[in-house]
């Protein structure tokens, strides 16, 4: 017949561009792991991720919340966190999410950073004052429960600590008071402070105490008793050989010194005649 004729025509789109086989998506091989528990204002914790893909970045977060490097806080933007010193307040939940040039990001699981409270001192020991061979103490109260204590000595200027438990003459070396029933001389101006452990294994160090301890006063032979007429006056002075402390003399009308009794004199080993009545 004469009908026209069928033609078949084949139709394609060329499209021209890059392929880029050094690209790979990014990828968790190894997931962060739980770093160890710290008491607060002290230790290192790290948490880390190995990682396969191109051009990686890297946003550490606490609780959803990206971080930023300071402080307590190093390594964002790189495959391993450091919280160097954590506090209370940087316990919490931590992850990271990977970026890479040729996908969407991938965020790994989850970890937990534990930080243990130290434990808080309601009541510091204070420097004291006493005389040679009178009781002392010094105390210092927490508000942890089940604390343990250790005090612990140091000469002046500080320069070692070390533990009361061996020092002569101390009680209460592993308890909240420690104690001398007669304070010796020696250790008069010895530093002491108190190590209090909380149950959880944290330890906070109380304030640094002076101990001074005054010697006891001592007086040497007195001159010799003097004689004299009713209505006269002594012959010379009254003195002292020698003393250690302030020295007050004192008259009275009887050996015991409790009748009349009158302070006479200054801080001397001389009682001038000018002095006694």
């Amino acid at each position: 017949s004469s009908g026209a004729a069928h033609i078949n025509t084949t139709y394609f789109a060329t499209a021209t561009g890059r392929i880029n086989n050094n690209c790979s998506v990014p990828n968790i091989t190894v997931q962060p792991t739980t770093p160890a528990t710290t008491c607060s204002g002290v230790g290192v914790q790290t948490i880390s991720v190995s990682t396969t893909g191109s051009g990686l970045t890297y946003s550490w977060r606490k609780g959803g919340v990206a971080l930023t490097n300071g402080g307590v806080v190093s390594g964002q933007g790189t495959a391993t966190l450091v919280l160097t010193g954590a506090t209370t307040a940087e316990a919490g939940s931590y992850d990271v999410v990977v970026s890479g040039t040729c996908s969407s990001s991938v965020t790994s699981t989850a970890v937990t950073v534990t930080v243990n409270p130290t434990p808080t001192i309601t009541a510091q020991p204070v420097a004291r004052t006493v005389c040679q061979n009178t009781p002392n103490s010094f105390t210092v109260a927490t508000s942890v429960g089940s604390p343990t204590y250790q005090w612990q000595y140091a000469t002046s200027p500080i320069t070692t600590w070390t533990n009361t438990n061996s020092l002569v003459g101390v009680t209460g070396s592993t308890s909240n008071t420690l104690s001398w029933m007669v304070t010796p001389l020696s250790h008069t101006n010895l530093n002491f402070r108190c190590i209090v452990t909380g149950a959880n294994g944290c330890a906070t160090t109380s304030n640094v105490a002076l101990l001074n301890v005054n010697p006891t006063p001592t007086v040497g032979s007195v001159s010799a008793n003097q004689a004299i007429c009713i209505g006269g006056f002594p012959d010379d002075d009254i003195t002292v050989s020698s003393a250690n402390g302030t020295i007050q003399w004192q008259q009275a009308d009887n050996t015991g010194f409790t009748a009349n009794l009158t302070n006479l004199g200054t801080n001397s080993t001389t009682l001038p005649l000018a002095e006694i009545g």
